[in-house]
C-alpha cells in the first residue's frame, strides 16, 4: 500500500488527508506499535483513489511530491528491516486484506 500510494494522483485536499494518515503510520512505525501501524495502513487503503468513486477524470490531480515519495520510500524500507515477528504481523495483515479484496 505504501508503494502504491506514491503513484496516486490526488487533489491537494486529498493529499492533506493522506498526509495525516501517513503521520499516524510513521509515528506508529517509529514507536514499534504494529497494531497502530496496521490500523493506519488500513485507513490508507480505504482512502485509496481506487476504493473511492471518482467524479473527476482518472488522470486529474497531482502526483505525490518528492518529499512525500521520499517519506513513503523510507517507511517501506523501515518495514522491510523490522524483526521477523513484526514483519510477519504486517505480512499477515496484508494477506488478510488481499483475501478480503478478492471477496468484494
Amino acid at each position: 500500500m505504501l508503494r502504491s500510494c506514491a503513484q496516486w494522483r490526488l487533489s491537494p485536499a486529498w493529499w492533506d488527508r493522506i498526509d495525516a494518515i501517513l503521520d499516524d503510520a510513521d509515528a506508529a512505525l517509529r514507536a514499534g506499535d504494529m497494531a497502530a501501524f496496521t490500523a493506519a495502513v488500513d485507513e490508507l487503503a480505504l482512502a485509496s483513489p481506487f476504493r473511492v468513486s471518482r467524479i473527476s477524470k482518472p488522470d486529474s490531480g497531482q502526483p505525490a511530491s518528492s518529499d512525500r515519495q521520499e517519506r513513503l520510500n523510507r517507511m517501506v524500507h523501515e518495514v522491510g528491516t523490522l524483526p521477523s515477528r513484526r514483519q510477519n504481523t504486517i505480512d499477515d495483515q496484508n494477506t488478510d486484506d488481499d483475501k478480503r479484496d478478492s471477496r468484494e
